[in-house]
């Protein structure tokens, strides 16, 4: 599983997934640092434009220029010129289309292809929705919601999710015998 956050966008405009988060300022011309949120934090460097989010608005940016500073990534983008600007960015989100996330080897999926699956037993009766992604020391866990409400907690393991099918939106799994 690749930790880039969820889409947005869905209902209309383009879905984008998140790969960073404005998370200070870097001297006084306008540079910030993003901490990654993705298993890719080199997705950061060498992009030309991103979507920066914040207070729910969405707007493209240019990049000028970007670059490692340990767990960081530091970025300047065009039309922030000033510490004061660069300020007001913190919080917002950086994200990019979702059509440009890195290809994952066959088998393996990003969080926000998972999140919203429809999740089915092999028999075919439906369980519920993933809601989230927990993520655990020895394998990530789905937080499945049924229509009657309350939580299905369904270790990611083979022995129990026996298909995840992104194109039908559906992911196939055998219930633990622990599961109501």
């Amino acid at each position: 599983m690749a930790g880039a956050q969820r889409p947005r966008g869905s209902g209309g405009s383009e879905d984008r997934i998140i790969i960073g988060e404005v998370v200070g300022v870097h001297g006084v011309r306008g540079a910030v640092r993003v901490a990654p949120v993705t298993d890719f934090p080199d997705r950061l460097l060498g992009l030309a434009e991103v979507v920066l989010v914040s207070a729910g608005a969405a707007r493209p940016v240019r990049v000028e220029r970007s670059s490692r500073s340990g767990r960081v990534v530091l970025m300047k983008f065009q039309g922030t010129g000033t510490r004061g600007a660069a300020e007001a960015l913190r919080g917002a989100t950086v994200e990019i289309p979702a059509r440009d996330a890195v290809p994952l080897p066959p088998g393996q999926f990003y969080t926000f292809q998972v999140i919203g699956l429809e999740v089915r037993t092999p028999e075919g009766k439906a369980v519920g929705r993933v809601v989230d992604i927990l993520r655990t020391g020895s394998n990530d866990v789905y937080v499945v919601r049924p229509p009657e409400g309350g939580e299905i907690l369904l270790p990611a393991v083979d022995s129990v999710v026996q298909r995840i099918d992104i194109g039908a939106g559906e992911l196939v799994a055998r219930l633990p015998e622990w599961t109501p």
